[in-house]
């Protein structure tokens, strides 16, 4: 179990990835994946989480795959919440973006608009 801690919000597993499935390309099961936005600083954001084992979650969002440990007085879909809220405000104190729901939204149908 990994504490959640303001400096390794942000964890990449890529290489853990790679090595796993012998190269990137490969498509990787994801079981009971739950969606949730979460509202951090007055500003959307999304984000995916899913239960790993007892009181242990793994949380996806743009930039950010870590397994977080909570106590069993919060629920999982609020540990995932606070783990997005503090992934977005470190990255934010860098200076490194993180796109909001509505500009993913924006870029999207920016790009569907036919020519």
């Amino acid at each position: 179990m990994h504490p959640v801690r303001e400096d390794h919000v942000e964890h990449d597993r890529l290489g853990e990835l790679q090595q796993h499935f012998g190269h990137g390309g490969d498509a990787m099961p994801v079981p009971e994946l739950t969606y949730f936005i979460h509202a951090v600083d007055g500003r959307s954001f999304a984000g995916w989480f899913r239960t790993v084992g007892a009181g242990q979650i793994e949380v996806l969002g743009f930039g950010l795959l870590q397994t977080v440990a909570y106590p069993p007085h919060i629920a999982p879909a609020n540990a995932a919440r606070q783990t997005l809220a503090r992934f977005v405000r470190a990255r934010e104190r860098k200076g490194l973006p993180v796109p909001t729901v509505d500009e993913i939204r924006a870029a999207v149908l920016s790009d569907a608009q036919p020519m």
